[in-house]
C-alpha cells in the first residue's frame, strides 16, 4: 500500500443473498477508492446505492466477495485496522443514565486506553465538540444536537486516523450543523481522513475536498469539487465601472466601455444538478 494513503479500496464487490429466489443482489460492484491523510471525502447516492454496505465493509462487519480494503496498510476487519477507524452513526444510541463524560470514558476504556492517556484526551475532545457545559449531565436531558456531539466525541476518543461519518448533520439545527462542519475542518487540519455520507448537498459543497456518486452499487463519478462542478462551456465575467446596459456587450468591448477591472473565470454549476444528472 502507498504509505500516504489512509484508505485503499481495490475492486471490491459485495453481494446479499436473496433466499426467496436463490439469487444475489449486488450491493457494490467493482468499487475502488483511495483516500489520503488530511482529506474530507463525501460519498453521495440515493438510498440503496451501497453507501451503508461500504461502511460495513470498512468496519469489518461484512467481508467483500472480491477485492481488498486496507486501512493504514492493515486489512479491514483486523484488530489493528479497527483501531484506526472512528465511526459516527446516523442514529447513535447510548445508555441514557450515563453522562456525556462517562460515555467518552467508557468508550475510551473499551478502546484500551489507560487512565492517564484517557485523561489527556478528554479535555481537548470536550473542547472540540463543545461538550464542556453539559458533559456532567445525564444523556436523558440531551437534545439531538448534544447527542451528536457525544457521538462525535466517542468516534475520536481513541485518536483514529480514518473517520467514518454517516449523515453527520441530519436533524441538527443550524448551530449544530456549523459546529459539525467546523469540527470536520479542524480534524482535517490535524491530518485526519474523513469519509462521510450526506443527502444535504449544499452542506457537502462547503466542506468536502472530493466526492463520489454511487448509484445501484456502481461509482458513476469521482473528483474534486472544482473538477466536477466546473462548466467548461460557460464563464462568469466580473467587471467594475460599467452600467448593466454596457455589460451586454462582448468581452472584447469591455475595456472600450471604460471598465476598471475585468476578471473571467470558469462558471461552476451546483452539486445538486451534478447529482441529479448522474442519478436520474
Amino acid at each position: 500500500m502507498n504509505s500516504s494513503l489512509s484508505l485503499q479500496i481495490r475492486n471490491v464487490q459485495a453481494r446479499y443473498s436473496l433466499a426467496w429466489n436463490r439469487k444475489a443482489m449486488v450491493a457494490l460492484d467493482d468499487f475502488s477508492l483511495d483516500l489520503k491523510a488530511g482529506e474530507i471525502f463525501a460519498l453521495l447516492g440515493p438510498n440503496g446505492s451501497g453507501k451503508t454496505t461500504l461502511f460495513k465493509l470498512i468496519l469489518g462487519f461484512l467481508k467483500p466477495k472480491q477485492g481488498s480494503i486496507l486501512i493504514q496498510g492493515e486489512k479491514a476487519g483486523t484488530r489493528k485496522a479497527r483501531a484506526q477507524v472512528g465511526y459516527l452513526p446516523e442514529n447513535p444510541y447510548f445508555p441514557k443514565y450515563l453522562t456525556g463524560r462517562e460515555i467518552l470514558e467508557t468508550y475510551g476504556g473499551l478502546s484500551g486506553l489507560s487512565r492517564g492517556v484517557l485523561k489527556d484526551r478528554l479535555e481537548p475532545i470536550l473542547e472540540l465538540t463543545q461538550m464542556s457545559s453539559f458533559a456532567e449531565k445525564p444523556l436523558h436531558t440531551y437534545s439531538k444536537g448534544m447527542i451528536q456531539r457525544v457521538s462525535l466525541g466517542q468516534a475520536l476518543i481513541h485518536d483514529p486516523q480514518l473517520l467514518l461519518f454517516d449523515e453527520p448533520t441530519t436533524g441538527l439545527d443550524p448551530q449544530g450543523v456549523d459546529l459539525m462542519k467546523e469540527a470536520m475542518k479542524k480534524l482535517r487540519s490535524l491530518g485526519k481522513t474523513i469519509l462521510f455520507t450526506s443527502h444535504l448537498l449544499e452542506q457537502v459543497e462547503t466542506v468536502a475536498d472530493r466526492i463520489a456518486i454511487l448509484y445501484q452499487g456502481k461509482k458513476l463519478v469521482e473528483g474534486s469539487m472544482n473538477e466536477l462542478l466546473k462548466e467548461n462551456d460557460a464563464a462568469t465575467i466580473q467587471v467594475k465601472g460599467l452600467s448593466e446596459e454596457q455589460l451586454s456587450g462582448v468581452k472584447g468591448a469591455l475595456y472600450d466601455f471604460g471598465a476598471s477591472a475585468v476578471e473571467v473565470t470558469p462558471r461552476s454549476g451546483s452539486l445538486e444538478n451534478l447529482f441529479r444528472r448522474y442519478t436520474k
